[in-house]
């Protein structure tokens, strides 16, 4: 079982992926270390804190982008990641496409 605050930092993500986090602001809101942080969050879940953070956000992003037809500029702002340059970077090293080719190859997509 992950140490409470492991618990916490993930539910916070799971919640509040939107927000810009840090690791400094996290260790700041929970009053540890941020290496503390890492250690345990990996040894918890297998990735790092901004790992499984931007996962979570990528997730979001996926579903925005077949289910509404928001530009891909607002997408990234919508899940946390306001630089567009770097959330079309995120989005294909972790899907292996761009978001745009990512909205038009899906079947169900609104396009």
């Amino acid at each position: 079982m992950p140490p409470r605050e492991v618990e916490k930092i993930r539910f916070l993500f799971e919640h509040e992926f939107q927000k810009p986090y840090t690791l400094n602001d996290i260790a700041a809101l929970f009053g540890i270390s941020k290496y503390r942080i890492c250690r345990e969050f990996t040894d918890a879940y297998g990735i790092s804190p901004i790992q499984y953070l931007n996962r979570k956000r990528i997730d979001a992003a996926r579903q925005l982008l077949l289910t509404t037809e928001y530009k891909v500029h607002e997408i990234g702002s919508m899940v946390g990641i306001d630089n567009t340059a770097y959330f079309i970077t995120l989005f294909k090293k972790h899907t292996g496409l761009t978001p745009l080719s990512y909205r038009q190859q899906e079947p169900f997509s609104l396009t």
